[in-house]
């Protein structure tokens, strides 16, 4: 059996989005979906003469939280195998636990709705950026499908492990997968020289990063050879370009940015400015992918 499909879940409606969307990948990948509930015992403050019961009491009531859940799951799909756990802990720490040996883990995020300073600071981000398994952040029920998996890459950065989930989720879904590489602030904005120099190192510099990105591709396209590839090399800022052409496909693929980050835990990464609009704003499901 393929590697399960975890979820988190707490009862939220966009908890119940990331469930919907679970269930859905299990089936795909004929896998188990697995529901997990993280609670947190101290939220639970029993009279002195029982604070031995208490973590097995909240333990049972978060338990009962994700069987129900499991339970809706195989009312929808009923040849899904779906397992339900209850764990004690932060959210972003049990859910990553639950998810080291998975082939993907789907959250739930509120997304527009929060304000976008403290995004990196939500369950979904904190999650995401956490290097275990591919992450599908989920903000809502998403559209009517476009039939096209959108895969961000940076050709500067290492991009074989998310190559590798977009070809294999396009096969999956049997949709076209599109390949954009954003290139952001790629000249100088004051250049004292020739202005003619400047336009042919910049066309240049473009067929370049064109060629270098279709020779990427062309061992992708021989191994998958049923997948309708396009590729496209865009300029701009490369959140706003992917949370706008979000809005054509009907997921999203991008690489984890693993900079170190102040005040984040150990294991923890900075997942940057091209992920944080994506997850406040894209119109479809966003997988975070780990890279290396």
């Amino acid at each position: 059996m393929n590697a399960s499909v975890v979820v988190g879940y707490d009862q939220a409606p966009h908890s119940e989005f990331a469930l919907a969307e679970a269930a859905e990948e299990a089936v795909r990948r004929g896998t188990a979906l697995v529901v997990v509930h993280a609670f947190d015992p101290a939220s639970t403050a029993p009279p002195p003469d029982a604070e031995r019961t208490a973590e097995p009491v909240t333990r049972n009531s978060a338990l009962r939280i994700a069987e129900q859940a499991a339970a809706h799951a195989r009312s929808e799909h009923a040849d899904l195998e779906v397992h339900a756990r209850a764990s004690a802990g932060p959210a972003p720490a049990v859910l990553a636990e639950s998810a080291r040996d998975a082939g993907l883990l789907v959250v739930g995020h509120r997304g527009h709705g929060c304000l976008a300073g403290l995004v990196r600071d939500s369950v979904a981000a904190r999650v995401a950026a956490r290097p275990v398994c591919p992450t599908m952040v989920v903000r809502s029920r998403g559209p009517e499908p476009h039939g096209t998996v959108l895969a961000g890459i940076d050709l500067e950065d290492p991009v074989e492990t998310v190559l590798a989930f977009a070809f294999d989720e396009a096969r999956l879904r049997r949709t076209a997968l599109n390949v954009v590489s954003v290139r952001e602030h790629f000249w100088p904005p004051v250049y004292a020289g020739d202005p003619d120099k400047l336009r042919e190192a910049a066309i240049q510099a473009a067929d370049n990063a064109a060629l270098a990105l279709e020779d990427l591709l062309k061992p992708w396209q021989a191994e998958y050879p049923d997948i309708h590839v396009r590729h496209e090399l865009v300029d701009g800022p490369p959140g706003a370009i992917l949370t706008a052409a979000a809005s054509f496909a009907d997921l999203v693929i991008v690489g984890a940015h693993r900079h170190g980050a102040a005040g984040l835990p150990a294991g923890d990464a900075h997942i940057g400015p091209t992920i944080n609009p994506l997850l406040l704003r894209a119109a479809c499901p966003v997988v975070v992918v780990p890279r290396g």
